[in-house]
């Protein structure tokens, strides 16, 4: 076997892992989601109920045009202005157990 053939053979399993792994990350997102809209964690959907109330009532008393341009500059702050953590939203989708954690 040639040097060239086992580094091909590394190659693609190091590419199949990241796939794997990017594939894992994925689905468990899509699950937590699910578990948002299923009310199987209520404190969590519930935050997320109000959230998107109070979401949708700042876009009707300020109008969509401010309300993006508040995300945007949210968004494109200075890095000495960020936060370390992640934003809340994410870090909500990150506290719902998927069913990966069930099974454990």
């Amino acid at each position: 076997m040639s040097l060239r053939v086992a580094l091909h053979g590394v190659c693609v399993c190091v590419c199949r892992s990241q796939v794997q792994n990017i594939l894992d990350a994925m689905s468990s997102s899509a699950e937590r989601l699910q578990a948002l809209c299923n009310w199987s964690d209520p404190v969590a959907t519930g935050i997320l109920v109000f959230g998107l109330l109070g979401a949708s009532v700042a876009v009707w008393v300020l109008g969509l045009q401010w309300c993006l341009a508040a995300l945007i500059l949210f968004d494109l702050r200075p890095p000495l202005l960020r936060d370390p953590w992640p934003p809340p939203p994410i870090n909500l989708l990150s506290w719902v157990p998927s069913r990966a954690d069930h099974m454990g």
